[in-house]
């Protein structure tokens, strides 16, 4: 850094936001992907009417939004299978409700 402002970089601080973290590292194309994924699973859940989808997609857009979840593999997994199980629909409370609707 021209500035002399390399403590943050060796301390490995982080943004304390997914959004602001990929934007950061990956820059506007990784924002735009991880954005389009988000709204990609929140226009599923709405197009199904599945309300524990949506309520899925809104705790994962506010879980990302004050901590950098996707930074560990403790946070990947969790948001790829969610997010998977709420696109194929095979959450078995998401199939649940869907059942309770047919009938």
């Amino acid at each position: 850094n021209e500035k002399g402002f390399t403590g943050v970089v060796e301390k490995k601080y982080n943004a304390h936001s997914q959004f602001l973290t990929t934007a950061i590292s990956v820059g506007s194309i990784g924002l735009f992907l991880l954005l389009l994924i988000l709204l990609w699973t929140l226009f599923k859940a709405i197009k199904t009417r599945n309300l524990w989808a949506i309520l899925l997609v809104v705790v994962m857009v506010s879980s990302l939004s004050t901590e950098s979840f996707l930074e560990k593999q403790a946070g990947v997994v969790p948001f790829v299978l969610f997010v998977s199980l709420v696109l194929f629909n095979k959450l078995p409370i998401l199939q649940q409700a869907d059942e309770n609707k047919q009938v």
